[in-house]
C-alpha cells in the first residue's frame, strides 16, 4: 500500500482552506454591505470618494490616487456586468473584494508561519475566518472607503 504524497495533500488543503475563507468571507461581507451610502462604520468619505472617481476629480488629501484609479476602473468594470446597479453599491463591493482578498492573504501568511505544525492549514483557516468577523476589517469592507485596500495591501506585505 502506497502513502499519499504528505506534501502535495498539505499544499491541497493549504489551498482549499485559504479558498474556503476568501470565499466565506466575501459571501459575509457581500451579504451584509451597504446597499448605498452610509454613514454607519466611519464612511464619511464615500460620497467624496465616489465623487472623484466619477467626475476624475481629486478626494481630500492625500487623495488617495491609486484607491481612485482602481475605484474608476472598478467602476467601469462592473458598470458593464452590472448596468442597473446604484453607483455606491458597486464601490462597496470593491471594499468586499478587497477586504476577502486581505482574508485569503492572511490565511497563506498564518499557514506559512505555523507550516512546522501538524495541522497549519487548520489552523491557518481558523486565523482567517477570526480576521474576516473582527469588528474592525467587517465593518470597513461593508462601504466605500480606502481602509479595505489597504488592509489588503498590509496582508500582501505579511506574505512579501
Amino acid at each position: 500500500m502506497t502513502q499519499p504524497n504528505t506534501l502535495s495533500t498539505s499544499l491541497w488543503h493549504r489551498r482549499l482552506t485559504m479558498t474556503a475563507a476568501t470565499g466565506f468571507a466575501f459571501f459575509l461581507y457581500l451579504l451584509t454591505a451597504a446597499p448605498g451610502l452610509t454613514w454607519a462604520h466611519h464612511g464619511a468619505d464615500g460620497g467624496e470618494l465616489l465623487a472623484a472617481a466619477v467626475t476624475n476629480g481629486v478626494p481630500h488629501p492625500p487623495g488617495y490616487p491609486l484607491y481612485i484609479v482602481l475605484l474608476q476602473g472598478w467602476l467601469w468594470l462592473t458598470g458593464i456586468l452590472f448596468p442597473n446597479t446604484d453607483i455606491a453599491w458597486r464601490g462597496s463591493l470593491l471594499s468586499v473584494v478587497c477586504a476577502a482578498g486581505s482574508v485569503g492573504v492572511t490565511v497563506r501568511v498564518a499557514a506559512y508561519f505555523l507550516r512546522k505544525s501538524e495541522r497549519s492549514w487548520l489552523w491557518a483557516g481558523l486565523t482567517g475566518v477570526a480576521w474576516s468577523v473582527a469588528p474592525l476589517p467587517w465593518s470597513q469592507a461593508l462601504i466605500t472607503e480606502v481602509y479595505a485596500l489597504h488592509m489588503l495591501f498590509v496582508a500582501l506585505l505579511g506574505w512579501a
